[in-house]
C-alpha cells in the first residue's frame, strides 16, 4: 500500500512467530541388555516461581508410569557412574537412565512390543494421581449419579455433539469456536477397547449411554474431550500427552523436533470435564508412549502380551456381502478373527443391520430390506441385541418401502429378493 503522511488510525502490528527450540531426550535403558527401549523427548518447563527451567525436563512420575506401562513391572530410575545412583528429583533432566526392577540391576524383564498387545492394569493398579475427585480410583458399591449418566444417543455424531455442547469451549485453550469433540481412547482402537473391556474398569462400570452397542463402547460420553481443531489434530498425531501434575492434567509435548504449538501450550493446564475418568487418560497416555518405543525387537515379548485381532470395517463387510467367499463367524462368535477372511451372506447381512441400526440415522438404503429379507431370519442366532437390531431395521425399511413403492410391488419384492438377485427384484415392479 502507498505510504501516507497522515497519522495512523490504529497501532497495527505484525505478530512475531515464536521460536520453537529443539527438545532434549530422556533415554531409558535396560540394565542387563544395556540397550534403550524408550526415547522420550523432553522440553523446558515453567516453574512455580514464574521462571523457566534451565534445562529440558519431565516429571519423574511420568517417566516411571511410562516404564511401568511398557514393562508391566514397578521400578526405579538410576544413573550409572560407577555406583548406582537412584533418581529422586521431581523433575528429571534429559539424560540416559536405567530402569531397574526389584531394586536389583541383575533382574531381567521383558517388554510389550505394541499398544495392541499391551494388557492394561486394573483400575486399582493405576497410581492414584491419575484420578479426579468426581471419579476417584476407588469405586463405592453404588457410584454417584451425574447429569451425563442420563445422556441419550447411539451415533458418534450425536454423542460428539452432546460432549461439545456440554463443554462449551476447548478445554485446553478456552476458545469457544471452532471446537471438536475428540476421543480420548481413539476411535481407531474401538475393537481394542471392546476386547480389553475398558468399560468395566471405569468408575461407573457401564457404558454411558447405557443403550450403546458393545461394539460402539468407545463412543462413551466420558471418552470425549472438546479441543480446538489444531490441538485435536496434534493430539491425534501424538504431539502431546495429558499427564497428571500437582493435582491437574497438563499438556506435555513429546514431539522429537521443534514444535511451534508447544510455545503456547506446553504445560498448559487442561480444564478437565467432570465426566472424564482418569483411567481413560491413562490409556491414552499409554497409547502415545508406545509410539516412543525403540529397539523392541531386541527384547523378549512380555509373557502377558496378547495382541488383539482387528475385525473388518463396515465398508469391508458391505463389499464382501454375497461375494461367495468362504463362511465367516457370526456376530455372536466374532470375538477375534482373521481380517483377511471372507464372509458369508448371512453374516454380512447381520453386520450391515448392526451398522444401520441407529434410530437417528437417515441414510438407510431402500433396497437392503429387499436384498437381505430372507437372509436375516437366522434362527440359530440367540443374540438378543442382534434380534432387536433386526426388528428395528426391518420396521424402518418397511416404512420406507411403503413410501417408495406400491403395496403390491412391495409384496412381490419381499417374496422374490435374495442376495445376487436384486436386478430381478427391480424388474418385478
Amino acid at each position: 500500500m502507498s505510504s501516507s503522511s497522515s497519522p495512523p488510525l490504529i497501532a497495527s502490528f505484525t505478530k512475531p512467530v515464536p521460536e520453537a527450540g529443539n527438545p532434549g531426550v530422556v533415554w531409558i535403558y535396560h540394565p542387563l541388555h544395556n540397550l534403550t527401549f524408550l526415547s522420550i523427548p523432553v522440553r523446558n518447563c515453567p516453574l512455580p516461581d514464574g521462571t523457566q527451567s534451565d534445562y529440558p525436563c519431565i516429571p519423574l512420575t511420568t517417566l516411571l508410569d511410562a516404564c511401568y506401562i511398557v514393562t508391566g513391572m514397578e521400578g526405579i530410575l538410576a544413573f550409572y557412574d560407577g555406583d548406582q545412583q537412584v533418581v529422586h528429583t521431581g523433575l528429571v533432566a534429559a539424560n540416559r537412565y536405567y530402569y531397574i526392577v526389584s531394586n536389583d540391576r541383575t533382574v531381567d524383564y521383558d517388554i510389550f512390543h505394541s499398544f495392541d498387545a499391551w494388557v492394561p492394569p486394573q483400575r486399582e493398579q493405576v497410581p492414584d494421581y491419575w484420578f479426579t475427585g468426581v471419579y476417584p480410583r476407588s469405586r463405592p458399591p453404588r457410584p454417584n449419579q451425574y447429569d451425563w449418566n442420563a445422556v441419550s444417543g447411539q451415533t458418534v455424531n450425536t454423542l460428539r455433539e452432546k460432549a461439545r455442547s456440554a463443554d462449551g469451549a476447548c478445554r485446553l485453550s478456552g476458545f469457544p469456536v471452532p471446537i471438536e469433540a475428540a476421543h480420548i481412547v481413539p476411535e481407531a482402537c474401538r475393537h481394542w477397547y471392546q476386547m480389553r473391556r475398558i468399560c468395566l474398569q471405569l468408575h461407573w462400570p457401564e457404558s454411558i449411554p447405557r443403550n450403546l452397542a458393545v461394539a460402539n463402547a468407545v463412543h462413551d460420553i466420558r471418552n470425549y474431550i472438546t479441543l480446538r481443531p489444531d490441538l485435536h489434530e496434534r493430539w491425534d498425531a501424538h504431539a502431546f500427552v495429558f499427564i497428571p501434575v500437582d493435582g491437574y492434567f497438563i499438556a506435555y509435548y513429546i514431539t522429537p523436533g521443534p514444535e511451534l504449538q508447544a510455545t503456547d501450550f506446553h504445560c498448559a493446564r487442561l480444564n478437565t470435564p467432570e465426566r472424564t475418568d482418569g483411567y481413560l487418560l491413562y490409556i491414552r497416555f499409554a497409547y502415545s508412549i508406545f509410539q516412543l518405543l525403540v529397539n523392541y525387537d531386541s527384547f523378549e515379548v512380555h509373557p502377558n502380551s496378547s495382541p488383539v485381532s482387528i475385525p473388518p470395517t463396515p465398508e469391508d463387510v458391505e463389499m464382501s456381502a454375497g461375494s461367495g467367499l468362504p463362511p465367516f463367524a457370526g456376530p455372536s462368535e466374532a470375538v477375534e478373527f482373521d481380517p483377511n477372511a471372507g464372509m458369508d451372506s448371512v453374516t454380512a447381512a447381520k453386520h450391515i443391520i448392526d451398522w444401520y441400526s441407529d434410530v437417528e440415522r437417515e441414510d438407510l438404503p431402500a433396497d437392503l430390506a429387499c436384498a437381505w429379507r430372507d437372509l436375516i431370519d437366522d434362527k440359530e442366532d440367540n443374540n438378543e441385541n442382534t434380534e432387536r437390531l433386526k426388528r428395528e431395521w426391518l420396521e424402518r425399511q418397511r416404512r420406507q418401502m411403503r413410501e417408495d413403492r406400491p403395496e403390491s410391488g412391495l409384496r412381490e419384492l419381499v417374496q422374490d429378493s435374495a442376495v445376487g438377485s436384486q436386478d430381478s427384484g427391480r424388474h418385478s415392479q
